[in-house]
Parts: structure tokens; sequence; C-alpha cells
């Protein structure tokens, strides 16, 4: 059996550290945006689940998806 993912609904600070962790112990991991506080720390996530072979999947927030539209846009999905 496959082991089962970890999910990862700590706080945005803690996500790069507690999924490389994770990872680390070879477990794959759900974790939610902001993925990374940096650019640099989101890039060193996938290459740990790259390392380690491990699934490293980010679920869209809605936290984190601009609510309004650009000059000239179409509104969210949600919003039409």
């Amino acid at each position: 059996m496959p082991p089962r993912p970890v999910i990862n609904l700590t706080i945005p600070a803690s996500h790069h550290p507690v999924t490389t962790d994770v990872l680390f112990a070879c477990l794959p991991v759900l974790g939610e945006n902001a993925t990374a506080s940096t650019v640099t720390q989101g890039m060193s996530l996938a290459a740990v689940a790259e390392l380690t072979g491990q699934l490293f999947i980010v679920s869209p927030s809605r936290r984190s998806i601009a609510t309004s539209s650009p000059p000239g846009g179409s509104p969210p999905l949600w919003e039409q």
C-alpha cells in the first residue's frame, strides 16, 4: 500500500520547513497556497520533491486569488 499523503495546513510561514521535513521522511505532501514565502523556497520544495521521488501537490486557495478583475478583464469564474 502506498503511503498516505500528509496534508500541510500549517500557517504560511511554516509551509516550507514542514513540507521539507515531510518530503525527506519519504511521504507525499498536499500543501496549500502560498507554497512558500519566497520563490527560492518554492523552488527548493520542488527540488526536494524530485530528489526524494515524492509527490508535492499544491491546492489553490481562494484566499490567494485576487477577487477583483483587472481593468478591462473578466471577473473571476466564481463571480460570473
